[in-house]
């Protein structure tokens, strides 16, 4: 009688326990569901990529854009945001977004070079005096954004970015310091032409394998902006800020001209006015902040700034000449967008 009161009372206790259970799933599937229902609210997903990660200023603005365009929108379009090449090398993204299988990235225009090789206009050296000046005629109507469309890209915004400057073990004086050394650059032929006319053999390496290889001398410096040396850690790898070539680098804040295509034009409108909207109000003002930032805490790192000479900077300036004439008998594109754009950059001053 005992044993049969005990398994009845384990019985009625393990029932207990199941209910409990089910209780507890039946709450977490609601919990669930509620978050399915709120994703499934909206009924335009974008993901935006970029290969950068932390604070950088890309990250930051694809956060701000994220906000910005789910409330315009009352959630009808999330972003999703995928940093750290999570979606891909630069090179994949760039291909996705051309065959629309991603919608959007944040990333330098050097990047776009060999899909649509007029984009290297950006990269010319000496062509556009400062960040600022790129950054404003870019973002006005100009033949650049109508070209990149064609290419597959649809422009939201150019990003301000700041000077590229080369971080070294060896403080530039003359072209013959910078002669024969190896210098890491993005995959632009342009930036690439550009150093071999000083005489430098630029190197293509992974980003993430740039600070052992600055530290182990695979390579002697590396040519980007500050903002980037310093979210890699570089400050720590290397002696010397050499100022040069001091020409400006700009990052595009660009969608897939395909899958904005399948949108509504509203849709389309909003997305893209979102995008400038927060470049403008948001992305400009925190891109000088982290350029100060960036070079105090390089400098905090024992680097020190190195400004070249006017000399030096003339005889860059000559060196350089021939890589604009290539770009320009690169192809027919090329040759008219430099020229439409050389009227703005004069018209600016």
């Amino acid at each position: 009688m005992m044993k049969r009161v005990k398994k009845l009372f384990m019985a009625m206790a393990l029932c207990g326990v199941m209910v409990t259970a089910l209780g507890a799933c039946g709450g977490g599937s609601a919990q669930k569901g509620s978050a399915a229902k709120e994703t499934t609210k909206a009924s335009v997903t974008i993901r935006v990529g970029m290969p950068t990660a932390g604070k950088h200023f890309s990250n930051y603005t694809a956060e701000q854009y994220k906000n910005a365009i789910e409330k315009a929108s009352d959630g009808k379009i999330a972003v999703q945001i995928y940093p750290s090449s999570q979606l891909g090398t630069a090179t994949q993204m760039i291909q996705g977004v051309q065959d629309g299988s991603i919608e959007s990235v944040i990333i330098p225009s050097s990047y776009f070079s060999s899909f649509a090789p007029a984009s290297a206009v950006t990269d010319i050296p000496y062509f556009f005096k400062d960040a600022d000046q790129i950054y404003k005629v870019l973002n006005n109507d100009n033949p650049l954004n109508s070209y990149m469309e064609k290419k597959g890209f649809t422009v939201g915004a150019w990003l301000k970015n700041t000077p590229r400057y080369i971080l070294s073990q060896k403080k530039y004086t003359s072209v013959s310091d910078i002669r024969n050394q190896k210098i890491w650059c993005l995959p632009s032929t342009t930036l690439q032409d550009e150093l071999k006319a000083y005489g430098v053999s630029p190197q293509a390496l992974d980003p993430a394998d740039i600070s052992v290889s600055l530290e182990n001398g695979t390579v002697d410096g590396v040519e980007t902006d500050v903002i980037f040396m310093n979210s890699m850690g570089l400050g720590e790898s290397a002696k010397y800020l050499n100022e040069v070539p001091s020409t400006p680098m700009i990052n595009v804040f660009c969608f897939s001209t395909t899958w904005l295509d399948s949108l509504t034009q509203d849709q389309k409108d909003l997305i893209l006015k979102t995008a400038k909207q927060v470049t403008e109000s948001k992305e400009v003002p925190y891109v000088e902040q982290a350029y100060n930032n960036s070079l105090n805490a390089l400098k905090d790192a024992g680097v020190k700034e190195s400004k070249p000479s006017a000399e030096l900077t003339n005889e860059l300036k000559r060196k350089a000449d021939k890589v604009k004439e290539e770009f320009i008998n690169t192809d027919s594109d090329c040759k008219s967008i430099y020229d439409a754009l050389e009227k703005q950059i004069l018209a600016d001053k």
